[in-house]
């Protein structure tokens, strides 16, 4: 379904002077917004061949992958539609980290027209991608999508975003570059950045100040939030209708605690900077995955998953005229898909869970293996159902499949928390019985206090290697 705005384009072209890349911001922006509602099954996987054909070409003409791609034995006229990306070699983030530039974007790719973006490093290494405006462009309508489908007009209602802003990250990259092509178009007035790494203390005075209709930002960052906005019994946030969660496992008990702290819905976002968006919750919570922009598959990766359709998600992104990515497994997350019909009407295919990284896991001496989702949890409820608040932070090492050491940011200032304190060798004590009781008699839990959590630190160390189990 053609939307009746989209062929007026070229006359505004004519009549304004507004920038090229202006013009071509909105012509990806109408085209894109609303694909997942117009196409059928039928249309959406011809879409997806399509842009598939064009992908699988700037793979091969990108060094790194022609050089994998050979050593396989594969060459392009294998690999004539989406049912024969099996043939294709999985990629791993070790494959493409500490790379030229010229070995990681097509042959014919301008690199001074790239958009230089980093990985966060939580999976290890820190990756380096190139892309263009365009792609950028794509992918940031697939955040905009998400907003209309829960009622939010991203040029009117007054947006907060609590996002990465170090230099070079996805996200100070992605909306410098969306400002830029919508110059002189909006004004962007409704919208507060915000940094994730500040103070929250301070983030939720500039969010009280700002009073959103939308508040969008990594988990942890958002329960923190919460948990102020419980403590001081605020009433500020007359205007917010919506939160999204993005960046991190939003387990239920985390959910119940946001939702009821500001009274609104919370809904949880997927994808990662290589990638861009892969999938979200619809207003009955079901995870899409945005079909037009990725391909999805789960692959097993030498591990054991009893469930059916369960494993790494290796992901290839249908856009994008820089660095290729083509069956990548190097989100590193444990997913299970599946296919259905949702009563919000969106086609394509959907994720049922997500479990966490595959590399920040715990492995059990019963061979049973702990997800992030499940060590989220513990404590969740602990802070949820306890009213612990004043836990600020927690990781963990586990140094063998017999020994797990949780390391735990403990505020001592019962001044701060009124009746959501609890005392420190009261909380470890809590700590230290809940995780025994997950992990079982058979591995020692030893809880230690720490002062802060390092930018970096991942949530789970292991220093167990699951192909020696």
């Amino acid at each position: 379904m053609d939307r009746p705005y989209t062929h007026s384009i070229e006359k505004l072209m004519i009549y304004t002077r507004l920038p090229l890349v202006t013009y071509k911001a909105i012509k990806i922006y109408l085209s894109e917004l609303y694909r997942l509602r117009d196409l059928d099954e039928e249309k959406l996987s011809r879409y997806k061949e399509e842009c598939f054909r064009e992908v699988i070409r700037q793979a091969f003409s990108t060094p790194i992958y022609a050089r994998i791609y050979k050593r396989a034995g594969i060459n392009a006229h294998m690999i004539r539609s989406i049912d024969d990306i099996k043939k294709l070699p999985v990629i791993r983030k070790c494959d493409l980290v500490g790379l030229k530039p010229r070995d990681v974007i097509p042959s014919h790719f301008n690199l001074n027209d790239g958009i230089k973006i980093t990985t966060s490093g939580t999976t290890g290494k820190k990756l380096t991608i190139y892309m263009d405006l365009y792609g950028v462009l794509k992918g940031l309508v697939g955040l905009i999508r998400v907003l209309k489908e829960h009622g939010i007009d991203w040029r009117k209602d007054r947006l907060a975003l609590i996002v990465d802003l170090g230099k070079g990250s996805a996200e100070e990259r992605y909306l410098g570059s969306v400002f830029s092509a919508f110059k002189g178009l909006f004004s962007f007035r409704n919208f507060q950045i915000l940094n994730t790494y500040d103070e929250p203390r301070e983030l939720f005075r500039k969010l009280k100040k700002f009073n959103p209709s939308f508040i969008g930002g990594y988990s942890g960052m958002l329960s923190r939030l919460a948990i102020l906005n419980r403590m001081e019994g605020c009433k500020d946030f007359d205007q917010l209708r919506c939160i999204i969660s993005s960046g991190f496992i939003l387990d239920d008990n985390m959910r119940k605690l946001i939702e009821e702290s500001f009274d609104v819905p919370v809904f949880d976002y997927y994808g990662a900077t290589e990638s861009g968006p892969v999938a979200f919750q619809c207003r009955y919570g079901s995870y899409h995955i945005m079909s037009d922009l990725v391909h999805i598959e789960v692959t097993k990766d030498g591990l054991h998953f009893s469930k059916r359709n369960t494993g790494i998600i290796t992901v290839t992104r249908l856009y994008g005229k820089g660095t290729p990515v083509v069956r990548y497994a190097g989100l590193s997350d444990v997913v299970a898909v599946s296919r259905g019909n949702c009563k919000c009407g969106i086609s394509g295919e959907m994720i049922k869970k997500i479990y966490g990284r595959k590399s920040q896991t715990i492995f059990l001496p019963d061979g049973n293996i702990l997800y992030p989702r499940d060590l989220e949890s513990a404590i969740d409820e602990i802070i949820y159902k306890r009213g612990a608040f004043n836990i600020c932070g927690i990781r963990f090492l586990q140094k063998s499949t017999n020994e797990v050491v949780i390391f735990v940011v403990i505020d001592d200032d019962r001044s701060k928390y009124g009746k959501y304190f609890v005392e420190k060798r009261k909380l470890i004590k809590i700590i230290e019985d809940k995780y025994q009781s997950l992990f079982g008699r058979g591995v020692e839990v030893v809880v230690e206090e720490i002062d802060r959590l390092r930018r970096g630190d991942q949530f789970v160390e292991s220093w167990v290697n699951p192909l020696d189990l």
